[in-house]
């Protein structure tokens, strides 16, 4: 499987009343850009006006959801994974992403950390920020 983001927008009443337009990233797993707009249109059905602006193939590899609240956020952290390589000798580079579900920022750092400790070679987290993602859908 891989992972989608979606670009959704739709139309829903605001709490003063007022119609407002509404633009929101999800990350969909899906094995296909439809069937990854399928999934986003069942979960979003309730709504009026729903169109899928932007799939797009996510470089997220996975996701590290550790958090019961609903008052979360996703954050993006990248990796430097160096390798030797066996044939010429040299570094190598891995970079890998990996979307974190955290209460805060320190939150997010603090499991990246966690995550590089379970690495026998040595990671380096290069990047921690907040995404735009708000919802993972499968």
């Amino acid at each position: 499987m891989s992972y989608f983001e979606v670009i959704a927008q739709y139309g829903k009443v605001n709490e003063d009343g007022k119609p407002a337009n509404i633009k929101e990233t999800y990350l969909v797993q899906s094995e296909t850009f439809t069937q990854a707009e399928t999934i986003i249109t069942d979960n979003l059905k309730g709504y009026t006006d729903l169109h899928v602006n932007a799939i797009k193939r996510s470089k997220i590899e996975e996701i590290i959801d550790r958090t019961s609240s609903t008052e979360t956020a996703y954050y993006l952290a990248k990796f430097d994974i160096p390798m030797i390589d066996e044939i010429t000798g040299k570094t190598l580079h891995k970079r890998l992403s990996i979307l974190i579900s955290a209460n805060d920022s320190k939150d997010a750092h603090k499991q990246a950390e966690e995550f590089t400790a379970s690495y026998l070679s040595d990671i380096e987290i290069t990047n921690i920020d907040k995404s735009r993602i708000i919802g993972i859908l499968k």
